[in-house]
């Protein structure tokens, strides 16, 4: 049970990203290009925090946390491509000095 709440967590970080570029980009008039794009990504967003929750709530906890993990698992791999690159960069930049 902890874990489903540590993937709910991760899950719920990963949402809050993509609705804050969703946001700067109606911000800045690129998100209503795109409108049918948004809605696929948001939808999805939504069905999986949902869907995992209601599962929880009917105690099929195996098949809640496999949903999570469809969204966690690749946002970890970005993170974690992401938090390479910075410090590859920061030591590629010291060398160079």
């Amino acid at each position: 049970m902890v874990f489903f709440w540590i993937l709910m967590s991760f899950d719920s970080l990963i949402a809050l990203v993509v609705l804050y570029y969703f946001c700067v980009g109606l911000a800045n008039a690129t998100a209503a290009s795109h409108t049918a794009r948004w809605m696929l990504i948001l939808a999805v967003l939504a069905i999986t925090m949902v869907g995992s929750f209601q599962l929880m709530t009917h105690h099929h906890l195996f098949l809640a946390k496999s949903l999570l993990n469809v969204l966690a698992v690749p946002g970890f791999f970005y993170g974690l491509m992401l938090y390479s690159s910075m410090l590859l960069k920061t030591e590629n930049s010291q060398q160079l000095s």
